[in-house]
């Protein structure tokens, strides 16, 4: 029983002091004025359950008809990227709706939050979340210095192990990026 207690208090302190460890570097109080906010994603040069990309999509295609082949590329290419994007998108807003910035694809707006996805984690059905780790950057239009980051955020797709589309439970974690980024910045805003 003493174990047990010990063991408790070690993970409560450990999963306490890794989000506390995440806040956003800098400054970023210059966005309060702002009504729309550029979002970039980047999913580019990522890993896939810490390998490159293309060993992933090699193992995930490997003796597979061309139309399945054809069909895991598009899921990849397009639903992957469109359903990421759609996810962190809606959630970053969802927590920022009390400050009056909207965040978006605004490509001449005065500021951008770029998503620079570093690892994805797949996940397993029905044995394994998936989870997404990203570097954020915050940079103002026409410069690539970011003035605030927000670094090694690994957000789990909660409950997404019991999605068996690999896909779908990629998007997961980005719902919980976006709520996680949009409840920070809001908080920085308050």
């Amino acid at each position: 029983m003493v174990l047990k207690k010990a063991l408790f208090v070690l993970v409560f302190a450990v999963a306490t002091i890794g989000v506390s460890a995440q806040k956003i570097s800098g400054d970023i109080s210059s966005l309060k004025n702002q009504n729309e906010v550029n979002l970039v994603l980047d999913l580019t040069e990522i890993l896939v359950n810490n390998k490159a990309e293309e060993v992933y999509l090699a193992s995930l295609t490997k003796g597979k008809k061309e139309e399945a082949k054809a069909q895991i590329s598009k899921e990849w290419d397009e639903d992957l990227p469109n359903g990421a994007y759609s996810s962190l998108l809606n959630n970053i807003n969802k927590e920022m709706s009390n400050t009056g910035v909207t965040v978006g694809d605004f490509p001449n707006a005065e500021y951008t939050i770029k998503v620079k996805v570093l690892n994805i984690t797949v996940g397993s059905f029905p044995m394994k979340n998936s989870a997404v780790k990203a570097d954020i950057f915050f940079t103002k239009k026409d410069e690539t210095t970011p003035f605030a980051t927000l670094k090694n955020k690994n957000a789990l797709g909660r409950y997404s192990m019991n999605v068996p589309h690999y896909i779908a439970r990629m998007i997961m974690s980005f719902n919980y990026l976006g709520g996680s980024i949009g409840s920070m910045v809001a908080k920085e805003l308050k």
